[in-house]
């Protein structure tokens, strides 16, 4: 939650000192400059990654099953969020369910990989 609301009231900031007819696509163009940077980090990537797995871990809750206990299961609407908020659709043409099936593919791929991961249902 907390990085939830740190990235509110960066929002809030950028507004007040922003034209608002322009404060919106200069605050996405500062994101992205943000996240490219972070990106860019020795550990960046794993950084980012963590940083998704709990916007989506916080948008519903995981599940851990007991027959696998090394695997975390987000649900659907976990991924949707995230489809959502990447912009997905705009940015590769990817609908919702598409990208539902690709992130449910690597997921499975990961655990028949390592026998462990992050499984979506």
């Amino acid at each position: 939650m907390p990085d939830a609301l740190e990235f509110v009231q960066l929002y809030v900031n950028f507004r007040a000192k922003e034209k608002p007819l322009y404060a919106t696509k200069k605050f996405q163009t500062f994101c992205t400059l943000v996240l490219w940077n972070d990106l860019t980090k020795l550990s960046g990537k794993a950084d980012v990654v963590a940083w998704l797995m709990r916007l989506a871990t916080g948008i519903r809750n995981t599940t851990i099953f007991p027959e696998h206990p090394e695997t975390t299961f987000i649900h659907r609407e976990a991924v949707q969020e995230l489809h959502r908020l990447l912009n997905t659709r705009q940015l590769l043409g990817t609908d919702a369910q598409t990208f539902f099936y690709l992130m449910q593919h690597v997921a499975e791929d990961k655990v028949s990989e390592h026998g462990y991961g992050v499984h979506v249902n």
